[in-house]
């Protein structure tokens, strides 16, 4: 793909080359002999990349003959590598898919919309779909991340039913309908981009119900903060223990309240 570029911009400075000397030689005796090896010189130029388009044409055309094979996944970005390690969710687009949806973007603006066969354009619109949706996993993944590493230990062991579905969704991202259960960490092949959506919608969902989860008890923790900060404001004598037994009821409610996963 690079060749392609680098001809193609030494073809462009070649013919701006060329204009130049019209204005400035046209009347010098060897203008002519000029003119005659700036075109065969962008002959030669021609005949490369007309070269390097084929030698892109084929290489695609046969990673993508087989729909079944590795290559023809990677590169439509149909293969996700998605993990959950040390509580971080790690997603990783193929390499593959990024470097085919942009040569195929430079293609298409470099006008070689017709001398590409139609089929590899439709596997463009296609990447690019996953790609795209690739994008929205890695920014759902990167929110939970960032709220993971907010998290004090405490909270960690109180969102355990949340985790315990955060699993199942990861061990069936294609749902439980299909009945494919996926091996831990292995990367998710997916038949169809509204396969890869519906599993990034019932993700959203869950990190919407997680949110709610942390929003309560952030409330909660704060509340029993102020609690026990207003209890240090009255001297520890008999005459206080009564506050003090308010207090502390207040407080075992509230705990109460967050077990049952409920607004304090």
């Amino acid at each position: 793909m690079q060749q392609i570029i680098n001809l193609k911009s030494l073809g462009t400075r070649m013919q701006r080359l060329t204009e130049l000397c019209s204005e400035l030689l046209e009347s010098a005796p060897a203008y002519e002999g000029l003119v005659k090896a700036q075109q065969q010189l962008q002959n030669r130029l021609d005949a490369c990349e007309k070269d390097a388009l084929k030698n892109i044409k084929n290489s695609l055309e046969t990673a993508l003959k087989d729909p079944q094979a590795e290559p023809f996944n990677r590169l439509l970005g149909r293969k996700t590598e998605l993990a959950f390690q040390n509580n971080t969710l790690q997603v990783k687009t193929p390499e593959e898919t990024v470097s085919f949806v942009t040569d195929m973007k430079e293609l298409h603006v470099m006008g070689y919309v017709r001398e590409l066969p139609a089929a590899l354009w439709d596997h463009f619109e296609t990447a690019k779909r996953f790609y795209r949706e690739h994008n929205i996993l890695k920014q759902l993944a990167n929110t939970f991340n960032s709220m993971e590493n907010r998290m004090v230990e405490c909270q960690k062991s109180m969102i355990s039913k949340e985790m315990e579905q955060l699993d199942e969704i990861l061990r069936f991202p294609k749902g439980k309908k299909k009945k494919e259960t996926r091996e831990k960490d292995k990367p998710i092949i997916w038949d169809t981009v509204e396969e890869l959506q519906s599993f990034i919608d019932t993700l959203s969902r869950w990190q919407t119900g997680l949110n709610d989860v942390m929003k309560k008890l952030h409330n909660a923790h704060s509340l029993i903060e102020e609690t026990v900060l207003s209890m240090l404001s009255y001297p520890l004598v008999p005459a206080n223990f009564g506050l003090y037994s308010q207090k502390l009821e207040s407080i075992e409610r509230t705990v109460e309240l967050m077990g049952q996963g409920r607004e304090a």
